[in-house]
């Protein structure tokens, strides 16, 4: 009996992350409410909150996936990949998301850095970020003070998206002209 109730808990866990994964994807973190994550997860609202503590816990996990794709693409790469390549290749998860739906990638921001919540997505996702710092470091050859003026350039740059001071569609233009101004000084 064990291993089936094990078998529906991790089927529902699945549909209701698959739900806010494709929610997210189309409306604002703002405008969707947990009746409508339970009704695409095929659950109602008192089950649904049985498989997530938070509407903000599941867009931190939907956009922790997102980082691990960072990481993960970037990992991918030979070492001897340009820095400027490797960089516009670990944030560009990121960027093709902010693209999509800024308004979100704000949110998690918001979330994982101001949030008052200690859920394991939360610190998921917070260690992510660290990694990410980690991986630049590494791409820049260990100059720390650079890559956290790169993680800031990213994060300034989705900001601005956010508040509508940089179009989304020049996002990833804007962001690799700052990569090519941090490296060219980095090379003086």
């Amino acid at each position: 009996m064990t291993g089936k109730r094990e078998a529906k808990r991790r089927d529902k866990t699945e549909r209701v992350l698959n739900a806010a994964q494709e929610i997210f994807s189309t409306q604002a973190f703002d405008d969707v409410t947990t009746a409508q994550l339970a009704t695409r997860a095929g659950l109602t609202t008192g089950t649904f909150f049985r498989y997530a503590t938070s509407k903000s816990e599941l867009l931190i996990d939907t956009y922790s996936n997102v980082l691990e794709q960072c990481l993960a693409d970037s990992r991918d790469l030979p070492l001897s990949t340009a820095k400027r390549n490797h960089i516009l290749a670990l944030v560009g998860p990121i960027i093709t998301a902010t693209e999509r739906h800024s308004g979100n990638v704000t949110a998690f921001q918001r979330e994982v850095l101001f949030g008052t919540g200690q859920g394991p997505n939360r610190e998921r996702a917070i260690e992510l970020v660290k990694d990410i710092e980690r991986e630049l470091t590494r791409i820049v050859g260990g100059d720390r003070q650079l890559a956290h003026a790169l993680y800031a350039t990213l994060y300034m740059a989705i900001v601005r998206v956010a508040v509508g001071t940089l179009a989304s569609d020049r996002l990833l233009a804007d962001v690799s002209a700052k990569v090519d101004y941090l490296l060219a000084d980095s090379e003086e």
